[in-house]
């Protein structure tokens, strides 16, 4: 029986004489010359004992699938290594997406614990209208949240783990949803717009892999420099320039029992910013 973590070469009549591949979790390669020798051959591992199995539809020698598979190989062990290095020198985040693209081509955008986008692919054409509203706003909008909310993404969000769920706006588009968190402290969310189908098991696990970078790089960048910013800048807003003041709005109607609102000048709300590591005097604004 072939063993895990071993590449096999051989010819098609040999993989034939293979009486064993029960709870294999090895990647069948078959290369053919006539297409009817590839469905001969594929018909062989069709209950699926042979973990996958891959067609390729031109002839090529075993040396040269070989030397290819022995490139992809070392490529992602340099794709892996080099964000690691990112996230160890405290890059942020957006320097990790711009890393991820090539591998994993899809648009993503990256939030902070309150929604806000802390990074967003900028080299992979997207016209999904919630994509580019999202990233041109700089924060997720209370219809979106709402929408979320209904479908009970957040909640079914496993930590350490992916989901794979309907985008907001349309089920007909699947998206794949992570979160990080550093022991129970919540740092921040990451959406990966997909396509209309379920991602393949293989992208799936160089999503994994990018999970750990991007966990370590979140928990060098954010743990103490954003963690008081994000427990508290919900209702501690230090200005109210058009943008936060309208993050703000957003904000104030996903809290249920609020409604939709227009806050005015004279509201009674006390708004604070803190200073950290300076002896000086609280700075404070009452609106």
């Amino acid at each position: 029986m072939p063993e895990d973590e071993y590449l096999y070469v051989t010819a098609a009549e040999d993989v034939r004489r293979i009486s064993d591949l029960s709870n294999s979790r090895g990647i069948l390669f078959i290369v053919w010359e006539k297409q009817e020798e590839a469905a001969e051959t594929a018909d062989r591992f069709a209950d699926g004992s042979f973990g996958t199995r891959v067609l390729i539809g031109r002839p090529c020698s075993r040396d040269y699938l070989m030397n290819r598979l022995i490139d992809v190989f070392y490529s992602l062990t340099e794709w892996d290594k080099n964000m690691h290095v990112a996230a160890l020198e405290g890059q942020g985040v957006q320097h990790l997406l711009d890393i991820r693209e090539d591998v994993l081509a899809y648009p993503t955008i990256a939030f902070d614990g309150t929604f806000d986008v802390v990074g967003y692919t900028r080299h992979i054409p997207c016209e999904y209208h919630a994509f580019q509203e999202t990233v041109h706003q700089g924060y997720t909008d209370s219809g979106t949240m709402s929408q979320l909310k209904k479908k009970q993404i957040f909640t079914r969000i496993q930590q350490e783990e992916l989901l794979i769920a309907p985008a907001a706006d349309d089920d007909k588009r699947i998206n794949i949803y992570l979160q990080f968190f550093s022991n129970q402290s919540l740092l921040g969310y990451l959406c990966i717009y997909h396509e209309d189908t379920e991602p393949e098991g293989g992208y799936v696990e160089l999503i994994r892999l990018f999970m750990q970078n991007m966990s370590l790089a979140m928990k060098k960048n954010y743990e103490t420099q954003r963690h008081g910013q994000m427990m508290y800048e919900t209702f501690l807003y230090p200005r109210q320039t058009e943008h936060q003041y309208n993050l703000f709005q957003n904000c104030v109607q996903t809290v249920p029992g609020t409604g939709p609102r227009r806050f005015r000048s004279g509201c009674n709300i006390l708004l604070f910013r803190f200073s950290f590591f300076v002896s000086s005097c609280l700075n404070f604004l009452v609106l």
